[in-house]
């Protein structure tokens, strides 16, 4: 098969190398377009780091547009949908395959559907409390085959009206990453100086584009509920989203003398973060999808990822001092730690990409399966 991924940041990278690997190793063409913050410099060039490491990059597209606002981000999706048209008018696949909920998927899913070309999306279905999640149920709409990570993500998508027949259950492939790859051990991330103590906070905030000034007022309350506590942080940079620039300036300007601020992180110093911390705070998607597999505690901010599946690791807060302070006592206690110590992932167990390969290559594609009807 030839088989094309879109990639526009980080996350993504985590969600579909697993495949992309799995792909290569059965002798599939892989091709990887790249575009968003995949490209730029100020996020690492991931698309270069792929190269180096012997992934096929066949396109890099500068199509961000630089506002930290709500209309940069919808002038980038004409950017992705643009650049997108041109090179599927000049390249033929058997698959597109998008993954997650960012803008730069939903742009391309629209231009390959109107291409009439079959695209598969992985981990469909779930649900999210902003922009995100709308994003994800309007690609639902377009693609020809879903794969959701567990069973409540793939009733969404049948209850939604899609044909049963194109709803599998793989799981999530970033974790297939978290459970095969041997990860840098605390010692290493000590020796490169990535952390400056054993013990230490992981923290990741993104704005949340339905309500900026909560945005604006949520990463000062947790700058500064952080601060009280006797604990190391070290804090990823926002994705390349509305409020990006402000949450990076705010976050900088808060940094203690043994706090660390990564603006990008390459997926296994990350990772090993995850896997080392005490806990994850903040409203990324990371605390609910990857820290269950490391056993690891996520304080849950506000409303970004309210209406996400989650596993007994996740304690949910609201932007209020008291409560975020009460929520890290709680994650730092011992029967909490317990607790996780317990927990399973309900995403996967780490043989998601095999799953995921098996059913590209047995899925006949034909006129048939290329009209797609809503089933009610």
């Amino acid at each position: 098969m030839k088989l094309l991924f879109v990639l526009g940041s980080r996350g993504e990278w985590g969600y579909i190398r697993p495949l992309i690997q799995e792909a290569k190793n059965s002798g599939h063409n892989v091709e990887i377009w790249c575009a968003n913050m995949s490209v730029l410099s100020r996020f690492g060039k991931l698309s270069e780091v792929i190269k180096q490491e012997g992934y096929p990059v066949v396109g890099e597209f500068y199509t961000a547009v630089d506002g930290d606002d709500n209309l940069a981000l919808a002038k980038s999706f004409g950017l992705v949908s643009l650049s997108a048209s041109d090179w599927l008018m000049n390249h033929n696949y058997d698959w597109i395959i998008v993954s997650g909920d960012r803008v730069e998927q939903l742009a391309f899913v629209v231009v390959a559907s109107l291409s009439n070309k079959a695209i598969c999306h992985i981990q469909a279905g779930e649900r999210s409390g902003n922009i995100d999640g709308k994003n994800r149920h309007a690609i639902a709409r377009y693609v020809h085959l879903h794969m959701a990570a567990n069973a409540e993500a793939a009733e969404r998508l049948i209850r939604s009206g899609e044909d049963s027949n194109r709803v599998k259950i793989t799981g999530a492939p970033q974790i297939d990453d978290m459970v095969n790859q041997k990860l840098p051990n605390l010692f290493e991330l000590r020796e490169r100086k990535v952390v400056t103590s054993d013990k230490f906070i992981l923290s990741v905030f993104h704005g949340v584009t339905e309500d900026l000034q909560a945005s604006k007022e949520g990463i000062d309350t947790l700058a500064n509920a952080l601060a009280k506590i006797n604990i190391p942080v070290v804090w990823i940079g926002s994705n390349n989203d509305t409020l990006g620039g402000f949450i990076e300036k705010k976050i900088i300007t808060s940094l203690r003398v043994n706090d660390k601020f990564y603006a990008n992180l390459n997926r296994l110093d990350y990772l090993a973060l995850l896997a080392n911390c005490e806990f994850i705070i903040g409203n990324s998607s990371s605390g609910i999808l990857e820290a269950p597999t490391f056993k690891k505690p996520a304080v849950n901010l506000g409303r970004r990822q309210a209406d996400r599946f989650r596993g007994t690791n996740v304690i949910d807060c609201e932007f209020n001092e008291v409560d975020i302070l009460a929520a890290i006592s709680k994650a730092l206690s011992e029967t909490f730690k317990k607790i996780c110590s317990q927990s399973l992932n309900p995403y996967g167990i780490g043989d998601s990409s095999k799953k995921i390969l098996n059913i590209l290559e047995s899925t006949k594609i034909n006129s048939d399966f290329l009209i797609k009807q809503i089933s009610y």
